[in-house]
C-alpha cells in the first residue's frame, strides 16, 4: 500500500513541472516573439519619420517661395496701375488736345465753306447778268417794227425794304399757289427741338422732321457750337450753345393749292388766307419757281390792288424752300 502512493505523488510533480516548464517557454518565446517585432517596428518607423520631416521641409520652402512670389506679383500690380493711371491722364489730355485741333478745323471748314458759297454766288450773279445783257442785245440788234410791246406798270411803293412785321409766305409752283404755314411748322418745330436737343450732348449736329401741316413737312438741323478753347481754358469748364442750323420745306405732293384761276376768284382759299390780315401791317413773300413767273406777275398785281406789299423770291427748279440764321430777309414792293 506505500509503495502505490509513492508511484501517485511522484506522477504529480513531474506533470506540474512539466506544464510550469512549457508555460515559461511559452512566455519567453512571446517575449521573443514581441521583441523581435517591436525591433523590426522601431527600424520601420524610424525611415517614416525622416521621409516626413523631408517633405515637410520641402513644403515650407515652397510655401516661403511662394508667399515670396505672391509679395513680388502685388508690388508689380500696384506698379501696373499707377502706371495705367498715369497714362489715362495722359490719353485724356490728349483727347482734350484732338478735340480742341478738331473743333478748330471744323470752324475753318466752315469758313471756307461760306467763302465757297460766297464765291458760288458772284459767280451765278456774274451769269445771270451776262445773260440779261446777251437777251438786251438781241431785243437791240432786232428792227424797230419788230419790237415787242411792253406794258409799263408802277406800284405805291416801286422801292423795296426788308420786310421785318407779318409776313404771309405762298408757293408758286406748276401754275399753283399754295400757302405756307411757316408760324405754325415753326412753332411745331420748337417744341420738337427743345424734346430732342439732349442728344447734341454725344453728337455734334441733329436732323429731324416735323409735320406734315397744311401740306407741307419741315426738315431741321440743329447744330451744336462748342467755344474755343481759350474761352473753355478760361473758363475752367466745356461751354458749347445749340443753334438751328437750316430747316427745309417737303411739300407732300407736286399738286398743292390752287390754280391761278381759282385764286383770282372772289372767294377762293388764296383770298380767304389773306382775310385775316390787315394789308397795311402785312407782307406776301411768293416763292415763284421757274415754270410759274406768269402766275407770279397775275397774283402780284391782284395783291398790289388789294394794298399788299409783295416780296418775290424766284426759286430754280427742284430747289426746295429754306432757311437758316444766316440767310437773307424778303425784300418788299
Amino acid at each position: 500500500m506505500r509503495k502505490r502512493t509513492d508511484d501517485t505523488d511522484v506522477f504529480g510533480s513531474d506533470s506540474f513541472l512539466d506544464v510550469v516548464c512549457n508555460v515559461v517557454g511559452m512566455l519567453i518565446i512571446l517575449v521573443v516573439i514581441v521583441g523581435i517585432r517591436a525591433g523590426q517596428a522601431g527600424k520601420i518607423a524610424a525611415p517614416d519619420t525622416a521621409a516626413a520631416e523631408q517633405a515637410l521641409g520641402a513644403l515650407q520652402a515652397e510655401h516661403s517661395a511662394a508667399e515670396a512670389e505672391v509679395l513680388r506679383l502685388a508690388n508689380e500690380m500696384r506698379s501696373v496701375a499707377m502706371q495705367a493711371q498715369a497714362l489715362s491722364r495722359e490719353r485724356d489730355a490728349v483727347a482734350v488736345l484732338v478735340a480742341a485741333g478738331e473743333r478748330m478745323l471744323e470752324e475753318k471748314r466752315k469758313a471756307l465753306d461760306a467763302h465757297a458759297q460766297e464765291d458760288y454766288g458772284r459767280r451765278r450773279a456774274v451769269s445771270d447778268a451776262t445773260q440779261q445783257l446777251a437777251l438786251l442785245e438781241q431785243q437791240l440788234a432786232a428792227p424797230l417794227d419788230q419790237a415787242p410791246t411792253v406794258k409799263l406798270t408802277s406800284y405805291q411803293t416801286p422801292m423795296s425794304k426788308s420786310v421785318n412785321g407779318k409776313e404771309l409766305q405762298f408757293q408758286l409752283c406748276g401754275g399753283r399757289v399754295t400757302m405756307i404755314p411757316i408760324e405754325e411748322l415753326l412753332d411745331r418745330f420748337k417744341s420738337d427741338a427743345q424734346a430732342k436737343a439732349y442728344r447734341l450732348r454725344s453728337q455734334p449736329e441733329l436732323t429731324e422732321t416735323i409735320g406734315p401741316i397744311g401740306g407741307f413737312r419741315m426738315r431741321y438741323v440743329l447744330e451744336r457750337i462748342d467755344a474755343s478753347v481759350e474761352e473753355q481754358m478760361r473758363a475752367g469748364r466745356s461751354m458749347s450753345v445749340v443753334q438751328l442750323a437750316e430747316y427745309t420745306l417737303i411739300p407732300d405732293s407736286m399738286v398743292l393749292g390752287e390754280t391761278l384761276e381759282e385764286a383770282l376768284a372772289s372767294r377762293s382759299q388764296f383770298h380767304a388766307d389773306l382775310t385775316p390780315y390787315k394789308p397795311a401791317e402785312t407782307t406776301v413773300t411768293l416763292w415763284t419757281y421757274e415754270d410759274s413767273f406768269k402766275e407770279y406777275r397775275a397774283l402780284k398785281e391782284d395783291l398790289h390792288r388789294l394794298g399788299y406789299a409783295v416780296a418775290g423770291r424766284p426759286m430754280p427748279h427742284g430747289q426746295p424752300i429754306g432757311g437758316s440764321p444766316q440767310g437773307s430777309r424778303s425784300a418788299a414792293q
